[in-house]
């Protein structure tokens, strides 16, 4: 359980990321 919840924390953020990308592509 330790180490899932950091994966699952950095992928939330790098989802975070792609999704502000896009916004500020527009």
């Amino acid at each position: 359980v330790k180490i899932i919840l950091p994966k699952i924390m950095s992928s939330f953020k790098c989802y975070l990321f792609l999704c502000l990308k896009h916004i500020l592509r527009r």
